[in-house]
């Protein structure tokens, strides 16, 4: 009985630290990649054009952006990849692209970011595939 007893305990114990350990670590990983930058973005200036619209997505990793007239519906250019934030310098490395940034599909561009509250200043750096590039993002929510 007492065997009994000391087996269930036993496994009971296991059953409860397996069950807490992946939760744990799923929550550790999750807060490590968290970024003030990763979300949705809409380009708000320099304007992308009479009646388009152009919107971001940044994640811990990747990002992709559209463009699309807001009359037709129709995607005028798109693009994404790889990306890193450090600092004030956020990294996009374009993997592929349809439209006016076709040619720029396997460059690294580099940018100086600021971030004020839930607008995002980035500034396209010397040495970069687009020095001197100027864009203001607001975050969509």
């Amino acid at each position: 009985m007492r065997a009994r007893m000391l087996l269930s305990a036993a496994l009971l114990a296991i059953a409860s630290v397996a069950t807490a350990a992946p939760h744990h670590r799923v929550v550790r990983h999750a807060a490590a990649r968290v970024d003030p930058l990763n979300g949705a973005w809409e380009l708000s200036g320099p304007s992308v054009g009479e009646g388009l619209r152009e919107v971001k997505f940044i994640s811990a990793s990747r990002f992709h952006w559209t463009t699309w007239d807001t009359t037709s519906h129709e995607v005028v250019a798109c693009g994404g990849g790889t990306s890193e934030h450090q600092g004030n310098v956020y990294f996009e490395r374009l993997e592929y692209s349809q439209g006016s940034t076709s040619s720029l599909v396997g460059t690294l561009l580099v940018f100086r970011s600021v971030l004020h509250g839930d607008t995002l200043v980035q500034l396209g750096m010397p040495g970069s595939a687009l020095p001197g590039l100027y864009e203001v993002w607001v975050r969509e929510r």
